[in-house]
């Protein structure tokens, strides 16, 4: 069991842990929680842990936003919570606390369960950037839908070590697998641009996680689309392009099917005049290619008509 003691503890003491976890914190978010601080105080303590032997220096571990609100007051002493913790736990802490917040955004949140997810089974490998090229090949739905069951390791009895790390995940966080596993997939499979997008807040999760099924290519061209929708304009798009995906071939084939005839139709009276004007010089029309035409003849005349006219059509 970890060795917790609450105490003030001069500011002057305190440095900031290479194993602080923290979301991107604006001058106008420090200002916001220090005018907060000078009217109500401080609600909850900062967490570090004790640096040397002494123990005179601290490494914070959890809550920089309030480090700083109290630096911008230029309070001598803060509250803290005194943790005896490694690299890894201390890092551990810095997630949980910071995942436990309500302000984040999506793109923090998914970020902080990737991190927390690595930390709990390290031999995760980030994917590389995949390579944009020229005509990608087409993911199978079926394969789309698996992606969070395989991460979540429901294919076969036994949960495989992403499984089980997913689960701790969620356990500290208290948050459902389901959720770490979408909030994973997503991380790992967007490519650079709608990665930034979804940071930049410029697409919705719901967006986000309709990005990361599709290939690079997809999703550099859906982006600037998505961009442009709410995420229920961007449900509806893509469900209509995927029946219009399944759909297609026979709508094509209708619709050139259609074109065809009426074409016929059109070329019926210049076909029933060539026929009539070979059937009185008796030649059978089927075997009209392998005749040699004498230039300005009647028949190449009417040929050249017959071309002409399908041309313009």
């Amino acid at each position: 069991m970890k060795r917790v003691t609450n105490k003030q503890i001069l500011m002057a003491a305190i440095r900031p842990s290479p194993q602080l976890w923290t979301r991107e914190i604006s001058e106008e978010d420090v200002t916001e929680l220090a005018d907060s601080v000078e009217r109500e105080g401080f609600l909850n303590p900062v967490t570090v842990r004790p640096m040397g032997k002494a123990g005179r220096h601290f490494e914070l571990i959890a809550g920089m936003r309030r480090y700083m609100a109290h630096k911008q007051l230029k309070l001598k002493r803060i509250d803290a919570r005194v943790m005896n913790v490694d690299d890894q736990e201390a890092r551990a802490i810095s997630l949980v606390e910071n995942l436990q917040q309500k302000h984040l955004t999506p793109h923090e949140q998914a970020e902080a369960e990737r991190e927390f997810y690595r930390l709990v089974r390290p031999d995760h490998e980030e994917p590389e950037e995949p390579e944009v090229v020229e005509a990608p090949k087409k993911r199978e739905t079926k394969a789309k839908s698996k992606s969070t069951r395989e991460l979540l390791g429901k294919r076969g009895p036994k949960k495989t070590s992403k499984a089980k790390a997913i689960e701790d995940v969620a356990k500290r966080i208290g948050k459902s697998p389901q959720k770490v596993a979408r909030d994973i997939k997503i991380m790992d499979n967007l490519c650079a641009v709608a990665a930034k997008a979804f940071k930049e807040e410029k697409i919705t999760l719901l967006q986000a996680e309709k990005l990361a099924d599709m290939s690079v290519n997809d999703q550099c061209r859906q982006v600037p689309l998505m961009i442009k929708e709410t995420r229920e304009e961007t449900r509806r798009r893509l469900k209509q392009e995927e029946e219009e995906r399944s759909s297609g071939p026979t709508v094509v084939a209708q619709s050139m099917l259609v074109d065809i005839l009426e074409l016929c139709e059109k070329l019926r009276p210049k076909v029933e005049e060539l026929k009539h004007f070979l059937d009185g010089k008796d030649i059978d029309y089927k075997v009209l290619w392998k005749m040699p035409l004498k230039t300005g003849s009647k028949t190449a005349q009417l040929l050249s008509e017959l071309i002409d006219f399908v041309a313009k059509e």
